[in-house]
């Protein structure tokens, strides 16, 4: 099942009484936005970029970047590069929240 077919499964729940559904924020927000479909704040923390990053909405998920040790030259540019300005950047465009930096 590809990312459409998904979001659209979850697009379809809202016609069902009580019913939720689940996908990514960024497939439900930017890569695949359906009309009416709503995003779920919990205690009344909405899902926005900045309670993610800041750890305050509480389904998230951490994505890591993983190498042996001890760091090669090469994976050392790599791992500073993803921090860097336009790493993170990259992040954003590839629809994640990165950790620093303004992001959607």
């Amino acid at each position: 099942m590809n990312q459409w077919a998904i979001i659209r499964k979850v697009a379809d729940y809202r016609n069902l009484d009580h019913a939720i559904g689940y996908s990514f924020r960024f497939y439900a927000m930017v890569m695949y936005p359906i009309p009416g479909i709503r995003l779920l704040s919990i205690d009344n923390i909405a899902p926005t970029v900045e309670n993610i990053r800041n750890g305050g909405y509480p389904f998230t998920d951490n994505i890591y970047m993983v190498n042996a040790r001890p760091l090669s030259e090469n994976a050392r540019k790599l791992h500073d590069w993803f921090l860097s300005d336009e790493g993170q950047q990259l992040i954003v465009e590839a629809g994640y929240v990165p950790l620093k930096g303004d992001s959607r």
